[in-house]
């Protein structure tokens, strides 16, 4: 039999553009070009590709002659969700009270219950909980605060009503006659909701399809006011 030739398809000169960013343009701010996309075309009347893709390729600014290095810009998008899961992250553990939530040091995500020789007892609140210091970073948080667990998570026997009226478009004061909520502690649920499926759906993809929450905080948000 004969055997079918396959061409792979060469890269582009530049990166394209990926969920609407693109940095590969002039950076100079006084420059005609300054913040116009090079383009695929060889024949680009803006820019010059100078360098090899092996050890970096750089763009020339036909204006102004200054260079850049050329980005990938999906890669840029990757770390941007990057830092924002990790900053939803942080929030989640925050409230839970259950390990460091600094983000710049090693024990970040380290739960108590799973690494207790990073942490050390640091006495308890009036109420009787335990307070724990991390031994990195010093930050001190309390397990099992109640006052942490009263916010946003205060009746949480509501979550599953109140989850439910926001994902069939239910107008917010029609959620508060049924759930008898105040508008506020609806809008920090609504955060909570938020933070918990984007982290549940990072982590493992399951939470939030089954849930069926496809929308951000800010956009549930649209639909109470509208």
């Amino acid at each position: 039999m004969r055997q079918k030739s396959v061409q792979s398809k060469s890269q582009p000169r530049v990166p394209r553009e990926s969920h609407g960013i693109n940095v590969n343009s002039c950076s100079n701010t006084t420059c005609q070009n300054f913040n116009i996309p090079a383009s695929n075309i060889r024949s680009d009347p803006n820019y010059r590709i100078s360098g090899t893709k092996r050890n970096g390729s750089s763009l020339l600014c036909k204006k102004c002659n200054s260079y850049m290095t050329i980005k990938s810009n999906q890669a840029i998008y990757e770390e941007v969700e990057r830092a924002r899961y990790l900053t939803e992250r942080a929030q989640v553990i925050r409230q839970d009270g259950a390990a460091c939530h600094s983000l710049s040091f090693p024990n970040f995500d380290k739960k108590v219950s799973t690494f207790p020789d990073q942490y050390q007892r640091f006495g308890k609140t009036s109420k009787g909980h335990q307070r724990y210091r991390c031994r990195e970073c010093r930050t001190t948080f309390t397990s099992d605060s109640e006052k942490r667990r009263s916010h946003p998570d205060s009746k949480s026997h509501l979550n599953t009503t109140l989850f439910r009226l926001i994902v069939n478009d239910m107008s917010i004061n029609r959620m508060m006659e049924i759930t008898e909520l105040s508008a506020p502690t609806i809008y920090r649920k609504i955060d909570m909701f938020y933070e918990r499926c984007y982290i549940s759906k990072r982590d493992k993809k399951t939470a939030a399809q089954r849930l069926g929450l496809a929308r951000g905080a800010v956009e549930i948000r649209k639909i109470l006011y509208t």
